[in-house]
């Protein structure tokens, strides 16, 4: 198992609760969507689980060992977070940022799988340029690029199509698939029925910090009418 979420509960607020007796497994394989409105808690819960937040209990156990206060860096390494607006290093360029995040990262950077990523991404303009040029379609490819590349067991992404255009969504969908195809998961966070119809494996509906329910993506069933179904039952 990748990803084993036990009983979380989290919060900003000791006695109000984010997040509240969350729990599920991401299987390696499979692309995973969490889906739910804004305010459902999607992104406290991706910042729980990739040890950006502290304030929760639970257990977490990522590729079978628990997360603890003495493992996070090292786990770390097993999983890596793209936010909706990444925080890159605006003086490098990505081909810069993304040699140095594998060496934070203990990884081999790949020169030859990152060109092929940059043709398809049509990215080879831009792998020199400071990452402060960039567009924010393009600096949201470049972190991407970069998670893609570093083959982490774990991908987890808040909003991940931000600023993408239409090619570049399709693209990303393909690379996605053929990075899960090798024993990786993803988990991605979104609001849109799309993003889950068209990559997605499996998807957990999050409705005011709660887990209301995990379903299979079936092509002959409606992801937004399963979606509606659910949170206007609470």
């Amino acid at each position: 198992m990748i990803l084993e979420v036990n009983h979380v509960n989290g919060w900003y607020t000791k006695d109000k609760h984010i997040i509240e007796d969350v729990h599920f497994q991401v299987e390696a394989g499979k692309i995973y969507a969490l889906l739910g409105t804004n305010g459902a808690g999607k992104t406290t819960l991706l910042h729980i689980l990739t040890s950006i937040h502290s304030q929760y209990s639970g257990e977490i156990y990522v590729c079978g060992e628990k997360l603890t206060p003495d493992n996070i860096v090292r786990l770390k390494q097993q999983r890596y977070f793209i936010p909706d607006h990444p925080d890159l290093f605006d003086e490098m360029s990505p081909l810069a940022f993304m040699e140095f995040v594998h060496g934070l990262y203990g990884k081999t950077f790949d020169i030859q799988r990152f060109q092929q990523l940059c043709g398809a991404f049509a990215f080879e303009t831009y792998v020199h340029q400071k990452i402060s040029t960039l567009s924010l379609g393009n600096r949201q490819k470049t972190a991407l690029i970069n998670g893609l590349l570093l083959q982490c067991p774990l991908l987890i992404m808040d909003e991940p199509l931000v600023g993408l255009d239409v090619v570049a969504i399709e693209t990303f969908y393909q690379e996605l698939r053929a990075y899960v195809a090798q024993g990786n998961s993803a988990l991605l966070s979104t609001h849109l029925f799309q993003v889950v119809d068209s990559v997605c494996d499996e998807a957990f509906i999050l409705h005011q910090g709660k887990i209301k329910d995990h379903v299979v993506v079936n092509k002959q069933r409606s992801m937004k009418e399963t979606f509606f179904r659910v949170i206007e039952h609470e």
